[in-house]
């Protein structure tokens, strides 16, 4: 019984890792700043290759060739999300893409803080993903708190969020 109890522990402690390298998920946190928006998305680097045109002719990212990618994939970063407050779209600042610690690659995506409204964010980048890849989002304020999450997907890739007022 003990046995059983500690191999389900290290299960649950490696979920995070393992997380990232699921070619059929991926996560995003969304922290809503005073004087701006940073989406940090996190995705296994095969989902991140088919973020490219012709994906399925390109080689895997690895460390060695990391370099060559960044700035095709800094290209497409507007495309990876389309928010919007009060009916107005918000504009990408800044884009950067990295190695993350495991197999996995990250966005560092910044925009422009809205005042407060009803943030909606629409994971486009869900549509070149390969099929039943579920794209978590997760947004809070500048204290921590918790603003909505939901599980996105190619069918319902929209989360809406209350933005609090800039402080």
């Amino acid at each position: 019984m003990t046995r059983r109890f500690l191999l389900v522990l290290c299960l649950f402690a490696a979920l995070p890792a393992l997380r990232a390298h699921d070619p059929y998920t991926s996560w995003t946190d969304l922290r809503v700043l005073p004087d701006r928006l940073e989406l940090t998305l996190t995705l296994a680097r095969g989902s991140a290759l088919r973020l490219l045109p012709n994906a399925e002719k390109l080689a895997p990212i690895t460390e060695d060739n990391f370099a060559a990618y960044a700035e095709p994939l800094r290209i497409v970063a507007p495309l990876i999300f389309f928010l919007v407050a009060d009916g107005k779209p918000l504009r990408l600042v800044s884009a950067t893409p990295k190695l993350g610690d495991e197999k996995d690659l990250v966005f560092v995506l910044v925009y422009p803080r809205p005042p407060a409204s009803v943030l909606r964010i629409r994971a486009d980048y869900l549509r070149l993903q390969v099929d039943g890849h579920t794209g978590t989002v997760a947004a809070m304020d500048p204290a921590g708190q918790d603003l909505g999450w939901a599980p996105l997907n190619v069918d319902e890739p929209e989360l809406a969020v209350k933005l609090p007022p800039a402080k």
